[in-house]
């Protein structure tokens, strides 16, 4: 309990934050990642998008992106096309501070990476970026985007389950060695 709570204060403080900065949620795989951000997002504002770039909602919100960023030369840009991209992808989409977007397998794309400083700079939403293979944006195509989010690794909860369960042993075994519960156990 202490963990989940210590986990989604630091969360809340994030989001209480008045410096507005992309979160990027990273850990090993199975570690309860999508899980809490999800239920701190569900739990914490009014509107939440989720993409995730490795499965099904992740190729249709690329196929958004693509159709608001393309232009032909020597037409008039389109203005704001990040935000036409999430609209398209969710048409009640608000850009609002009670809105929180999440991007989870985010080293699926470069492309959408590498727009993580337009996230931060241009929308008054909240952006919460995660993925289990965060290494993979060391690669060329990934350009880092310096001062504009604040990793949060979520750290595998298996190392304190084994401190706990190999301390429960010791003080099992502490007390068995006390005369009246060894006299006891013999008998």
């Amino acid at each position: 309990m202490y963990l989940k709570r210590k986990v989604y204060d630091q969360l809340l403080d994030w989001k209480n934050d008045t410096v507005h900065s992309t979160l990027e949620v990273n850990g090993a795989r199975q570690v309860g990642k999508t899980y809490i951000i999800n239920k701190f997002a569900d739990e914490n504002f009014r509107h939440k998008i989720y993409i995730n770039l490795f499965d099904l909602s992740g190729k249709q919100f690329m196929e958004c992106y693509k159709k608001a960023t393309d232009w032909t030369p020597g037409t008039k840009r389109p203005e704001q096309p990040l935000h036409d991209a999430f609209k398209l992808f969710d048409p009640d989409f608000e850009d609002t501070n009670d809105t929180v977007i999440i991007i989870d397998e985010i080293q699926e794309s470069s492309e959408i990476f590498n727009r993580i400083r337009e996230f931060t700079r241009y929308f008054q939403a909240h952006f919460i970026v995660t993925g289990s293979y965060l290494g993979r944006v060391l690669e060329p195509e990934f350009k880092f985007s310096s001062g504009v989010f604040i990793p949060f690794p979520l750290k595998s909860f298996w190392k304190h389950w084994m401190t706990s369960f190999f301390r429960s042993i010791y003080h099992f075994h502490w007390i068995m060695q006390m005369t009246p519960y060894r006299n006891y156990m013999t008998n």
